[in-house]
């Protein structure tokens, strides 16, 4: 049974690397973006009359989802740091040191190293934020007690990605709504263009509303890696310091 017990587990693993390797969170971004795009080629004519078989059918609609996934999330990832500006990514290492001090680390090594050497250097108080954020998280993937709070913050990650695609791909759907409401051109008819304000509109609030929530999480990502590492016996052993 041990036996047993070892070979599920290392299948569960693969599995685990595999989903990790392929996050499905591109596919539900992915999704609405190509399903957008398939309603606007068939409803403007451009639907091909034969299509190939079944399963090359399938096979070509999963990678043209999974690529719009990805391609939604790039897009959805650098419109919110553009729009974020640089104040914003200074203020987001700002509070990973103010969430460290709440917690009473200020004087713990190597945070204390961190915190002196952005005091020293006011003007690079980010990079060296950013620096004690990416070594906080090499340490979490070393200590297997903390396997549990590495999920959290895993899924935080996937969430505000999942968000920064969905925003993209919502936009996307609202502006081929708004393109088939007006697809017979000029009309005295108020009506579509009523219809291509309110797609306009829908597309970039739904936008908006995804970008904030990406925002959000990233947020609570922060506060949960600070409070992971607060919660840890022994902070040394955490951070990896002999």
């Amino acid at each position: 049974m041990k036996e047993l017990g070892e070979a599920l587990k290392a299948i569960f693993d693969k599995i685990g690397v595999f989903l990790d390797l392929f996050d499905l969170s591109f596919f539900i971004s992915g999704a609405v973006a190509v399903s957008a795009i398939c309603l606007g080629c068939q409803k403007t004519g451009h639907w091909p009359n034969e299509l190939p078989e079944t399963w090359l059918l399938v096979t070509i609609m999963v990678l043209a989802v999974y690529v719009a996934g990805m391609v939604c999330f790039a897009m959805g990832r650098w419109m919110r740091q553009t729009l974020e500006s640089s104040a914003g990514q200074i203020e987001r290492g700002q509070q990973l040191f103010r969430l460290l001090r709440m917690h009473g680390l200020a004087e713990q090594e190597p945070i204390k190293t961190y915190l002196e050497g952005a005091s020293r250097d006011a003007a690079n108080e980010s990079g060296y934020a950013w620096a004690l954020h990416n070594r906080i998280w090499a340490s979490l993937r070393h200590d297997p007690a903390l396997a549990g709070s590495l999920a959290v913050l895993n899924r935080y990650w996937v969430m505000a990605a999942t968000y920064d695609g969905l925003g993209v791909a919502l936009m996307l759907t609202g502006g081929v709504l708004a393109c088939l409401s007006i697809r017979n051109g000029l009309s005295c008819d108020p009506w579509p263009w009523i219809q291509t304000l309110l797609s306009v509109g829908a597309g970039y609030g739904a936008g908006k509303v995804c970008r904030r929530e990406a925002g959000r999480y990233t947020q609570h990502q922060l506060g949960e890696l600070a409070a992971t590492i607060a919660a840890a016996q022994k902070i040394k052993s955490v951070l990896l310091i002999t």
